[in-house]
């Protein structure tokens, strides 16, 4: 099955490019595209081949993926704590001049 192997690889790159952009749905879409042609893969393997290689290059791409997943999820998570500081400072400042 060399062909669902490369295009889980190309998958994963395209993953890993998506993670860059805005386009979230884009990035969800390619991870269930990858699911449904690793399954394919499952579901055809040849037990005479070895996927041992294959396995580790793409558990490698899915580490780097985690790690971009992962900043993200962090930055997100300094923008909300950002965003509610600068709420609770304004409201701070409205409630202690009773204006704005």
């Amino acid at each position: 099955m060399p062909d669902l192997r490369n295009e889980i690889i190309r998958l994963t790159q395209r993953i890993m490019v998506s993670l860059g952009g805005e386009d979230e749905n884009l990035t969800t879409a390619l991870i269930d595209e990858r699911r449904v042609v690793i399954d394919k893969l499952i579901a055809h393997r040849d037990p005479q081949v070895d996927y041992s290689e294959f396995v580790k290059q793409v558990s490698e791409l899915d580490a780097q993926i985690v790690d971009a997943l992962s900043q993200h999820k962090n930055e997100v998570a300094e923008s909300i704590s950002l965003l509610s500081r600068s709420s609770k400072a304004l409201a701070s400042y409205n409630k202690n001049r009773g204006e704005f």
